[in-house]
């Protein structure tokens, strides 16, 4: 579960070139099962967060007008998350990581975990 951070929206590093917009990953069998990702890509960045199984260790904000914007994280995700195979019908960064784009509150979070639990038991809701 990634941690509760303090920013408003997620959003893109000011001067940043385009070459300069990176996501990374790395996982080794001496992490215990865990990918290490980063990324500073608004479309990634904004997914990871929403990501249940996303462990946020370390992210960068900045100030753009008055709002905080989230504009890098790292962390890790199991490796049973990732899955490499047969490409996509399409090569959008943005299906990388399958989970929504909207950043939800922690209420909303909470009610999509119990809607999924209840479903798991076999209680479609």
């Amino acid at each position: 579960m990634t941690k509760k951070c303090d920013w408003d929206d997620v959003g893109l590093e000011k001067g940043l070139e385009q070459c300069e917009i990176e996501t990374g990953f790395y996982f080794s069998r001496a992490f215990g099962g865990k990918a290490v990702i980063n990324s500073n890509d608004p479309a990634i960045v904004s997914r990871l967060v929403n990501c249940n199984f996303f462990e946020i260790e370390n992210y960068r904000t900045e100030n753009q007008g008055r709002k905080q914007i989230l504009v890098y994280v790292d962390g890790t995700i199991p490796i049973g998350a990732i899955n490499i195979g047969k490409p996509r019908a399409s090569d959008s960064i943005n299906k990388v990581v399958k989970a929504p784009k909207k950043v939800y509150t922690e209420a909303e979070k909470k009610k999509n975990r119990e809607l999924i639990a209840k479903r798991l038991k076999g209680n479609a809701g």
